[in-house]
């Protein structure tokens, strides 16, 4: 009885301040710098990482604010329904970043066939990547055939991304796929 009483005893000696000791210096900010190092070691560790294609920013401006939107921090519901209306319109498609220089571009040739007959001279030919407002590469129809380079555009790689080609403003039945110093022949048709 008397050592099961000495050890209740030991254990509030210690346990009383050292709970009390952590608890003040949890008031105090005291674990965020150490917290805050460990965390930059895992992002080093992890390195750098090219932004998820399904993250939008939404900006919203004093100007808002002063048409009638609500003072933060917003009820759920709201919440709820902006992130239903940003989802159901998607990302828009974002102007052509820098072009790579140091990675080797991707050869598109071949025919470019519309409603069954070679497309005229000076036909202008597009290739376009998902997501961007504006053509990755760009070719004038001669002798019905093209000859079009397109070149990786921003940091984050092209390969194996798929490549949408227009012969005028009319898209083509056919795709390509991006591959650094690739080649290939597709012969482009769209109906007449």
């Amino acid at each position: 009885m008397l050592k099961a009483f000495s050890l209740k005893r030991l254990f509030l000696v210690y346990s009383l301040p050292l709970t009390l000791i952590l608890c003040l210096l949890s008031g105090f900010d005291a674990f965020r710098q150490p917290d805050l190092f460990f965390l930059d070691r895992a992002f080093q560790w992890r390195g750098p990482r090219e932004p998820r294609p399904e993250l939008a920013i939404v900006a919203i401006t004093q100007q808002d604010f002063e048409r009638g939107a609500p003072r933060w921090p917003w009820p759920r519901s709201l919440m709820a329904r902006l992130i239903d209306q940003v989802s159901s319109h998607g990302p828009g498609p974002q102007p052509l970043p820098d072009r790579q220089t140091t990675i080797a571009p991707h050869f598109f040739v071949g025919t470019a066939i519309v409603g069954g007959a070679p497309a005229p001279d000076g036909t202008v030919i597009t290739a376009w990547v998902e997501g961007f407002s504006e053509p990755v590469g760009e070719a004038v129809v001669a002798g019905g055939s093209y000859n079009l380079k397109v070149f990786q555009f921003g940091k984050a790689s092209f390969a194996d991304r798929t490549i949408t080609f227009k012969i005028g403003e009319s898209t083509a039945n056919e795709t390509g796929v991006w591959q650094s110093f690739g080649a290939d022949v597709v012969d482009l048709t769209v109906e007449g």
